[in-house]
């Protein structure tokens, strides 16, 4: 015969173990809908500072040398074989947000060569990257004189001179500073590709580590940064290059992909 103290206690325990079921369950869907396999702002936050037109007027810094996984890049013997045209890559895809994840290159003066050669590819137009909702014309005063032309651009990781494909793995939402910078189109991504692309051509036998990472707030589908870390095989090019995602004058809806003129 089961004494009511007995009782008691079963029935003690039965809601423990069903409230630690719920609170496991909760736990899972919380990690399930925050934790992608994707760069968050809190994994760098003492590295960065708020951009502000008066600090960041090319919408870059340099924060220190190239932080390099080399086991992130593929194998540095792909460059030997000639189908690969002097680069190796790989485009890591999307999270489960559909957001462009990491893009890990070794590229080489034979990648630029062959890109110079060629026809600069076009995205297809409905490949577009998380976030690209409209897009329209506005005018933009930057550091070397007023842009006019359109707010957003499908901005690569990995530059189509440098050997990146025109596909939506490769790119992000960006604002047409972050990609360029300024209307002469001395910053923004602009900034390390140009750093790359010259030493290459001074370096015609070397090779570079090129790695780029959008870092997105939570949930959001913009990056509010790109982290780009480059090294040279001689340790002459090494840098690790903010660029900011941002544009004056405008505030963007990183969540949703609009922006209003402030």
């Amino acid at each position: 015969m089961i004494t009511k103290r007995k009782l008691v206690s079963i029935i003690l325990t039965l809601l423990l173990a069903s409230g630690l079921v719920l609170y496991n369950r909760i736990q899972s869907l919380i990690q399930n809908e925050t934790n992608f396999d994707t760069p968050t702002i809190t994994t760098i936050s003492q590295q960065l500072k708020e951009w502000s037109y008066d600090d960041f007027p090319d919408y870059y810094t340099v924060i220190g040398d190239a932080q390099i996984d080399e086991s992130k890049f593929g194998d540095i013997n792909g460059l030997k074989n000639e189908t690969n045209n002097g680069l190796v890559v790989n485009y890591t895809g999307k999270d489960e947000l559909g957001r462009t994840l990491p893009v890990y290159a070794i590229t080489s003066f034979k990648a630029v060569q062959k890109s110079s050669a060629e026809e600069r590819p076009d995205f297809k137009q409905n490949d577009t990257p998380s976030g690209w909702t409209t897009n329209d014309e506005v005018s933009i005063e930057t550091s070397t004189g007023t842009y006019k032309g359109w707010f957003w651009n499908r901005s690569h990781l990995l530059a189509d001179r440098l050997g990146g494909k025109a596909t939506s793995d490769n790119a992000i939402t960006g604002t047409r500073m972050q990609n360029v910078g300024n209307r002469s189109n001395s910053g923004g991504m602009y900034y390390i590709e140009e750093r790359t692309v010259d030493y290459l051509r001074t370096h015609r036998s070397a090779y570079v580590y090129y790695a780029a990472t959008p870092v997105y707030e939570k949930t959001e589908l913009i990056p509010r940064y790109v982290i780009v870390d480059v090294r040279s095989e001689d340790d002459l090019l090494n840098e690790r290059v903010v660029t900011y995602n941002y544009q004056n004058g405008y505030t963007v809806d990183y969540q949703n992909g609009g922006f209003t003129k402030n």
